[in-house]
């Protein structure tokens, strides 16, 4: 099976699913990322199409659940006060990525690291977020859905055919919560470069007029 997800979580009995939930939310923008470079890759790895790395699981390097593969990753969780900043939550998930990686590598005999400390390097030298693009508007520009560890936007990218003009708006931003993000952002549509954005219950979200 083509692996085409990755997780980063705590063991579920040690703590509460609020924060598990939390702290799974403060990797997300990394998890999206590593998730997708994944599945470009097509990797074939055995009965499994994710992998979930845990730190502090009871189980390691074997398949558990439906088609998903847990690698134990050692237990370096204090608490979410100490997430203070993104530098510091970027530090901590890349090096807990390359720990469950390493160990990836070791059994199936692959070379994700190597691949993963370039890309990773490359992707978030400038800004430690990552964008998601919607599809294209006419030539108005494009939605990004923009995660980073503390929050989800969603971003009007202004364009002129294909040249972006440096005009971005932030339409929405709430924690990065994928539950709250697929009940306010339920539907999207553009009118006349007008975006109209839906929430699950029918309310009007927010409007935004890209620039003719």
């Amino acid at each position: 099976m083509i692996v085409n997800q990755v997780y980063m979580t705590l063991e579920s009995s040690a703590y509460s699913p609020m924060v598990r939930s939390k702290y799974q939310f403060l990797s997300n923008y990394l998890t999206l990322f590593i998730s997708d470079l994944m599945k470009k890759k097509q990797i074939n790895l055995g009965r499994f199409n994710r992998i979930v790395f845990q730190e502090g699981a009871k189980y390691d390097m074997c398949t558990v659940g439906d088609r998903a593969y847990c690698v134990n990753l050692t237990n370096e969780f204090r608490g979410l006060e100490f997430f203070s900043n993104e530098n510091e939550v970027h530090r901590y998930f890349i090096r807990k990525y390359f720990e469950g990686f390493k160990k990836i590598d070791q059994e199936f005999k692959t070379e994700l690291v190597a691949e993963l400390e370039e890309t990773i390097e490359k992707q978030f030298k400038l800004a430690i977020y990552y964008d998601v693009k919607s599809k294209q508007f006419a030539n108005y520009g494009y939605l990004i859905f923009r995660y980073r560890y503390n929050s989800f936007q969603l971003v009007a990218q202004c364009s002129r055919g294909d040249k972006n003009i440096g005009l971005e708006k932030v339409l929405y931003e709430c924690e990065p919560d994928p539950f709250k993000v697929h009940h306010d952002i339920h539907k999207i549509t553009v009118d006349n470069g007008e975006v109209i954005i839906t929430g699950l219950l029918n309310e009007n979200i927010g409007t935004f007029t890209f620039p003719i």
